[in-house]
């Protein structure tokens, strides 16, 4: 789990998420990466680093979003 100060799981999603096929959606990343281990194909360590950095990199994004909907929002606001 990602805590205020670990920056290691974002060189290990971008490592882990690099060899991951392309993910229209988080859902299906989420989906893949279990169905590799049901396949034996990838570790449950390797699954569960993986997840955590899919759910990171969602939870960053929604920020991002969520800052640049409130600068779009002040800037409208100042025009006015």
């Amino acid at each position: 789990m990602y805590h205020r100060g670990q920056h290691n799981l974002i060189g290990s999603g971008v490592q882990f998420l690099g060899d991951f096929p392309q993910c229209s959606y988080p859902g299906f990343c989420m989906s893949s990466s279990l169905n590799q281990v049901a396949a034996g194909q990838i570790d449950v360590l390797t699954s569960k680093e993986r997840l955590e950095a899919i759910r990171w990199l969602r939870r960053v994004s929604k920020h991002i979003r969520w800052i640049t909907d409130h600068m779009s929002q002040a800037v409208l606001a100042i025009g006015q």
